[in-house]
């Protein structure tokens, strides 16, 4: 049993690692200068979801959330709500940290 739980342990790490170079790939691609709140993707991406889904999640439209993410626009106090339901367990502290 515990050989299984430090290889499902191991299996989770690789699968963290996997989501970080592949957010950066992502990131890499947006321009230059453009701030990012970078753990709302990073989060997004732990979950499973792509950017439709976290949209469809917040009621919001893809193109909205981009707006949020690249901080073209605010985001309203119910999307900071939100985000809070949906990542639980992360304070808005975290999801809203800029990628410099």
């Amino acid at each position: 049993m515990h050989v299984l739980r430090n290889y499902f342990r191991f299996l989770l790490t690789l699968y963290t690692i996997c989501v970080i170079i592949s957010l950066e790939n992502e990131l890499s691609c947006t321009r230059l200068g453009e701030h990012v709140f970078i753990n709302i993707e990073v989060e997004r991406l732990r979950r499973y979801m792509s950017r439709a889904d976290l949209a469809r999640a917040l009621c919001v439209n893809v193109d909205t959330l981009g707006d949020w993410i690249h901080k073209r626009r605010a985001i309203p106090a119910e999307g900071l709500r939100a985000l809070s339901r949906l990542f639980e367990g992360c304070s808005l502290d975290y999801l809203l940290k800029e990628r410099s």
